[in-house]
């Protein structure tokens, strides 16, 4: 929902819809769970990854295997850099929600913000390529607990595989859980860890079993009602030479001001010299900006694009940082995804 208002607030027509997510809520599972592709599948057998088989080798589907149905149905297949033709049909991901979740736990709250931003960045810059609309879809939810989520205790000899939502039982093993039929048939079933419990210990982010928090999601449908949306904008380089600040934009920075601020969306918190706040980027999308107080070499600042009022491009850094120090990551990047276990 806060995506769904990023995205109006950009001038974007959202159009939301609730839907199940498939049981065991993973990725292997859930992200080919929809029609017509998933016609092509079937549940055979349930492998310890919970991935399903293509119905004509019976093979366990894979991220290339995938791809190559996405193309059968006349889909093509976008990397996130691309645009692709807006003449057809295309998949394309963005975010990293889930790795960072599994990477960092409860750290993933520190990088919402910039990832919800990241998704938007790119939903405008398809429909600006000429996108006539663009259907946000995920395959679950997840639980985020500091502190981990409380233990469930599923002895590892009684399954085949033991994830921290869900496990793969052992035939005929006696564990007391809950299971669930899984999602592709084949008489398989799941063993789903209670109410919002993990079968491992000091897991804060987690997902995988049958609660609302992991099963429901929400679909996007976005649209621009025929007005042509603005190219996004990214950040190319930012670099340091002493005081300052040459900075070199990519994409639609027409009609943008840059500024360096403590806080982003706070244009009084602008470290700039008062008379060079907001400065706007030239023909070729440089621009240099200069901090006159030494007073704050070495504080924690972040560079800001700005359109008409809105930040739509930043990156995180220190003032007069020396150059080789590695930056902080900028927030339009995405990284496709893949069938990774959990």
């Amino acid at each position: 929902m806060e995506l769904a208002r990023l995205l109006q607030a950009d001038g974007f027509t959202v159009e939301t819809a609730t839907h199940w997510s498939a049981l065991p809520t993973v990725t292997a599972t859930a992200k080919p769970a929809w029609h017509p592709l998933a016609d092509a599948l079937i549940g055979t057998s349930l492998p310890e990854g919970f991935e399903p088989q293509l119905l004509d080798t019976g093979k366990n589907l894979t991220t290339q295997a995938f791809r190559n149905l996405l193309a059968s149905h006349g889909w093509s297949w976008l990397d996130a850099a691309s645009t692709g033709d807006p003449a057809g049909a295309a998949w394309t991901e963005i975010g990293t929600f889930d790795h960072d979740g599994h990477a960092q736990g409860a750290r993933l709250a520190w990088r919402l913000e910039e990832e919800l931003r990241a998704v938007a960045l790119r939903v405008r810059e398809l429909l600006a390529a000429g996108w006539q609309r663009a259907v946000l879809v995920t395959d679950h939810g997840w639980l985020l607990l500091p502190g981990g989520l409380p233990k469930a205790d599923l002895p590892a000899h009684l399954t085949q595989s033991r994830w921290p939502r869900c496990a793969v039982p052992q035939p005929g093993a006696q564990h007391g859980f809950q299971e669930l039929p899984w999602f592709w048939g084949g008489g398989h079933c799941v063993v789903c860890a209670p109410g919002v419990s993990a079968f491992k210990l000091g897991v804060e982010y987690a997902h995988g079993g049958l609660s609302l928090q992991d099963a429901l999601t929400l679909t996007l449908t976005v649209t621009t009602d025929g007005q042509p949306a603005q190219a996004a904008v990214a950040i190319g380089s930012a670099d340091w030479k002493g005081l300052r600040l040459r900075v070199q934009l990519q994409g639609g920075f027409a009609g943008t001001l840059l500024d360096l601020r403590t806080r982003p969306a706070d244009a009084t918190s602008s470290v700039l010299d008062p008379d060079r706040r907001m400065q706007p980027p030239d023909a070729d999308g440089a621009a240099v900006l200069l901090v006159t107080d030494d007073q704050h070499e070495g504080a924690a600042a972040v560079l800001v694009v700005v359109r008409e009022g809105q930040v739509v491009a930043k990156r995180s850094l220190v003032v007069g940082m020396e150059p080789g120090h590695p930056a902080p990551e900028d927030t339009g990047a995405g990284r496709p995804g893949s069938f990774e276990r959990d």
